[in-house]
């Protein structure tokens, strides 16, 4: 199929914000967006003892996967296997599987489209580091490559002081499952594309004596946290809205670096919220006390067609939805550019 892209533009200040204002009430969870049928895109998600509220969650939950379209999900926290069974039988295009470890099980929903070559737990002989919940693995082939996605739920809690001479220590048991995993890849996953996610209870902006990411973080010539912007970033779009803190994480592989820093692909905590009446109150109660967080990584050639009487040469400063909410890089959906002189645009990327 060919490529190509549509990109028109106006100037219209007064009727945006109208219409930003009309559009965010009409907002449902079948509006959720994220990625493109062009990317790979994988989420993670902490369901919080899921079905949090039975049935009803079961259903919104469906409600949301099929809006957002995610190749891959990885979930942590599913209590209960019946729910899960249920819920994917209302996800026909999708498989699912589960980690037989924890009461709070580490899963995985999948596009049936996918070739899963593998899916297994990393060091489940040595679970005390990783709270009973070892990593659980699914590698993957997408557009002829071969990706692992690794899914984690940490130890939680804590006091903040990584202390590295009582194995008991919270921090120390999170400190050492990130190194256990740094440590398999390096041995087993050396030139693999891998992407390692989840629930990971601490944060990317310790300072350096408590930080337990930090052995990863100065290793940046083999890793990355894809979120780090997330993290420095407006706690508006932190993953645990309850603190507020970020906790979610996606890290990804030297192999993959020239992909993610390609123009269309983009990271992003979805505020799922913004799309119930209720806000976060309707969100908690009805879903997670955690955000999904997701990375879509494009993988083909994109090149847009600007059009040829575009005159604004400002620069960008915010890019929304027309719910008025931020987003990086969408194809085939209306976006609004804002620019540092007050201007704004409307544009579409069409593929």
């Amino acid at each position: 199929m060919q490529k190509k892209s549509f990109f028109y533009r106006s100037l219209f200040p007064f009727v945006l914000s109208l219409f930003i204002s009309f559009s965010a009430y009409s907002q449902s969870l079948k509006d959720v967006n994220f990625g493109s049928e062009y990317s790979l895109d994988v989420i993670s998600w902490n369901l919080e003892w899921f079905p949090k509220n039975g049935q009803t969650t079961i259903d919104s939950l469906a409600l949301v996967i099929k809006s957002l379209k995610p190749e891959v999900l990885a979930l942590q926290e599913i209590n209960d296997v019946s729910a899960f069974n249920s819920l994917l039988t209302q996800l026909p295009q999708y498989v699912g599987n589960f980690s037989s470890f924890s009461n709070l099980k580490l899963a995985f929903i999948y596009k049936k489209s996918l070739t899963i070559n593998n899916i297994f737990t990393i060091s489940g002989n040595s679970t005390y580091n990783f709270a009973g919940r070892p990593p659980y693995c699914i590698e993957i082939e997408y557009d002829n490559n071969i990706y692992y996605v690794i899914n984690n739920h940490l130890k939680c809690c804590g006091d903040g002081i990584l202390q590295t001479s009582d194995s008991s220590d919270e921090e120390f048991r999170r400190f050492s499952a990130m190194n256990i995993i740094k440590n398999y890849i390096e041995d087993n996953l050396d030139n693999k594309r891998v992407i390692v996610l989840g629930d990971l209870n601490d944060i990317l902006t310790d300072n350096l004596s408590n930080n337990i990411f930090q052995d990863i973080i100065n290793d940046s010539t083999n890793f990355y946290f894809a979120d780090t912007e997330i993290a420095y970033g407006s706690s508006s779009n932190w993953s645990y809205p309850n603190w507020p803190s970020h906790l979610d994480h996606i890290l990804i592989s030297n192999e993959l670096f020239s992909i993610f820093n390609s123009d269309s692909s983009y990271i992003e905590s979805i505020q799922i919220d913004d799309y119930l009446s209720g806000g976060f109150s309707s969100y908690d109660n009805l879903l997670s006390d955690h955000m999904p967080i997701g990375i879509s990584l494009y993988t083909g050639n994109f090149s847009a067609v600007i059009d040829e009487n575009k005159s604004l040469k400002n620069k960008l400063v915010q890019r929304i939805n027309l719910a008025g909410k931020n987003i990086n890089h969408v194809f085939n959906q209306p976006i609004i550019n804002i620019y540092d002189n007050g201007d704004s645009e409307k544009i579409m990327f069409v593929k």
